[in-house]
């Protein structure tokens, strides 16, 4: 019986363990936001979010303040920057999908504010 109630005690551990690994987060670093996997975003970008949103002052900045933090964007436009967080391929050259983390620029490259985009095919 000893035996049964151990097992069921590891099992419940390895459970709560594989959970809380699944949504792991860990501290902004510039220098693997900016490693580039084969062309593609470091996969460290996307656990990167919630200390980037916590701890740094991400609107009311301008531009050029945008980019001394995380380094040179994915895509800039008139209106957004962009850096790719997750970018997924199936059996093509295209994606299947993308995560973006996008930040609204008015028209003196103030930044406004950001989202979280997703892309599914």
């Amino acid at each position: 019986m000893l035996f049964k109630t151990d097992l069921m005690k590891w099992t419940f551990l390895i459970i709560v363990f594989g959970l809380l690994a699944c949504n792991q987060q860990i501290k902004f670093d510039k220098k693997a936001w900016s490693t580039k996997e084969d062309f593609f975003p470091c996969a460290c970008r996307q656990y990167m979010i919630e200390d980037l949103k916590r701890n740094y002052k991400l609107t009311g900045i301008n531009e050029k303040e945008l980019i001394k933090i995380l380094g040179e964007p994915d895509q800039i436009d008139t209106s957004i920057i962009s850096y790719e967080l997750i970018v997924e391929y199936g059996n093509n050259i295209d994606p299947i999908y993308t995560k973006t983390l996008n930040f609204k620029v008015d028209t003196n490259k103030n930044i406004l504010n950001f989202e979280i985009a997703e892309w599914k095919r």
